[in-house]
């Protein structure tokens, strides 16, 4: 499994308290560390939970670092959208929300990011 450098020293602490505010962590030592690998995420990731919103309301939001088992060295920072919509409805909230904004704000990130 890829290793993350642990540091997280150059992201500034309002960013961090901007990001808390929206998100919830699943290993913040890990998803902050790699922000401060890949600084470019920062921007889409405090302008997401305005737009996800528009979709998803009152649907808490969380980070997560994914390793892929299958691609050797490909990390991803998952942001988690928790509905408790059925799969359908979810699902085709997720596709307008894709088409309407995410696919041309990630997209040059490229695999860095994703969003599920």
């Amino acid at each position: 499994m890829p290793e993350l450098e642990l540091s997280n020293k150059n992201i500034a602490q309002a960013e961090i308290h901007e990001l808390e505010k929206a998100y919830s962590f699943k290993n913040k030592e890990k998803v902050l560390n790699f922000i401060n690998q890949h600084p470019s995420l920062m921007p889409l990731l405090i302008e997401a939970p305005g737009k996800i919103v528009k979709y998803f309301a009152d649907t808490p939001l969380s980070l997560e670092v994914q390793f892929d088992p299958e691609i050797a060295d490909l990390i991803t920072l998952l942001v988690w959208i928790e509905t408790k919509l059925e799969p359908e409805e979810a699902l085709a909230k997720l596709d307008q929300l894709d088409e309407e904004w995410w696919l041309d704000a990630s997209d040059p990130l490229h695999d860095t990011i994703l969003m599920v």
